[in-house]
């Protein structure tokens, strides 16, 4: 089991690598304008000041998110390929079962297979 630790880890920095991929194309159709069709329907709808604060909110919490979160996978997939802080290496595991993260495709199985794997006897008493 605990060869499998390393591969995960790499696996959940290659989520984390993806999320900062999302945070690019977030900040591409930030830049472009590419969804602000979207926000005009809401600006008829609620009112200029209401579309404005939900688009900026949206958009900087969702990149703020975006970050923070990539990050945790990627220094949580380095602590657990070097087999450190066991329980930062569970929220990444656990954060990137999130299908919001990277490529659900990949990381929800990843996160699942992680917790399993970290949740073994032998592989805990391996972690300092």
């Amino acid at each position: 089991m605990k060869d499998n630790v390393k591969g995960i880890g790499i696996g959940l920095m290659v989520v984390g690598a993806l999320g900062y991929l999302g945070v690019l194309a977030s900040i591409f159709v930030m830049v472009t304008g590419a969804n602000e069709e979207a926000f005009r329907e809401l600006n008829r709808e609620l009112g200029p000041e209401a579309a404005n604060f939900i688009k900026l909110f949206s958009q900087w919490v969702g990149l703020l998110l975006g970050v923070v979160g990539s990050a945790v996978l990627i220094f949580g997939g380095l602590q657990m390929m070097r087999m450190k802080s066991w329980g930062l290496c569970v929220a990444a595991c656990i954060l990137a079962a999130f299908p919001c993260w990277g490529c659900c495709c990949i990381g929800f199985p990843l996160g699942a297979f992680g917790l399993y794997v970290l949740f073994q006897d032998e592989v805990k008493a391996s972690f300092t």
